[in-house]
């Protein structure tokens, strides 16, 4: 029994009323009909195997985790010991856990093999050699590593790292670097100048993030530093949350060799350092052995967190706005 997000335990009878190719034209379409004149901006999200439109004949874990139907979406979680279980019980046996790695490894796959359905199509109607492409992920996911299962609860590099990989257009002055890689560190919230500026088009001011367009150009930039946080949904059931709502939320600040988290208690705070060249599996803290490092990236986990609002209370949303973000995943 796995308990991924994906395997439809109470209703295995279920099909797709539509191919599963639907999904993927979603992108195409756009780009056959012509809906822009000149300039097509296309954001797919592909809907993974919790969908509606996706087979739910899967029934490996049949009525194991307390998992329920809800929305549009496969697969909600209905107790807090179904999110015990799923989420924190890493003591899985050899076959267990090699059948969730295999889950997570067939989404990957499914997922290229559909954006190879875009780019295919692009490509065979001229668009593909002026077309900027831009691939990444919203977060990574945990198999067991520093102790939880899935995203969400923790900031691990596990679900921090995530891909990033910019395909220019083919006349496009950068390409004579084209397949280099960068090391530097960077963030999701670089993206958007980047893809301005590779279009040509100006920043706006006061946003978050900066162009990498340098690091293309073969170039240096200044030393980024990340900022990472929780979810705050995991409450009487995380073991390591201390507090309920925003203020218990684990927060984290990364450089290219050190990460802070800081983890609220009720009787404060605790901060974790690791040094994540010597130490990637974030297995040591060595914050007492370093609290120079400690204090400087206090600050600037302190300068972005002093931005808190009403800590005290977490946003009330709507029944409509619960059952969108539902369908997204992202609520129980």
């Amino acid at each position: 029994p796995s308990g991924l997000r994906g395997i439809d335990p109470h209703r295995p009878e279920r099909k797709r009323e539509e191919p599963d190719g639907r999904c993927a034209k979603v992108g195409v379409l756009l780009v056959r009909k012509n809906w822009c004149p000149s300039t097509c901006v296309s954001d797919t999200a592909w809907l993974g195997p919790d969908h509606a439109c996706a087979d739910q004949s899967h029934v490996f874990n049949e009525g194991s985790y307390g998992l329920g139907m809800g929305g549009s979406e496969g697969l909600r979680l209905v107790d807090e010991e179904s999110y015990r279980r799923l989420i924190w019980n890493t003591d899985l046996p050899p076959r267990v856990k090699e059948h969730m790695i295999a889950h997570y490894d067939s989404a990957i796959r499914a997922t290229d093999e559909r954006l190879g359905r875009v780019f295919s199509a692009l490509k065979s109607q001229g668009l593909l050699r002026r077309t900027l492409v831009v691939v990444t992920s919203d977060h990574g996911e945990s198999l067991g590593e520093n102790g939880y299962l899935q995203h969400g609860p923790r900031v691990g590099e596990p679900v921090l790292r995530v891909p990033l990989v910019i395909r220019l257009p083919d006349d496009h002055p950068l390409r004579l670097r084209s397949g280099i890689q960068v090391r530097d560190l960077v963030r999701t919230i670089d993206i958007l100048p980047t893809v301005l500026e590779i279009v040509g088009v100006p920043s706006p001011s006061g946003i978050d993030g900066v162009s990498l367009v340098p690091l293309l150009e073969g170039k240096e930039i200044a030393p980024l530093w990340a900022y990472a946080e929780t979810g705050s949904s995991f409450g009487r059931v995380d073991p390591e949350l201390h507090l309920p709502g925003v203020p218990g939320k684990h927060r984290a600040v990364r450089t290219d060799r050190w990460k802070l988290i800081r983890i609220p208690l009720e009787r404060g705070v605790e901060n974790r350092l690791y040094d994540l060249t010597q130490d990637p599996a974030e297995s040591r803290d060595v914050a007492a052995e370093h609290p120079g490092v400690v204090r400087e990236l206090d600050m600037l986990l302190s300068s972005v967190t002093s931005g808190d609002r009403e800590l005290g209370t977490e946003t009330v949303i709507t029944p409509e706005q619960r059952e969108a973000l539902r369908a997204l995943g992202y609520a129980d």
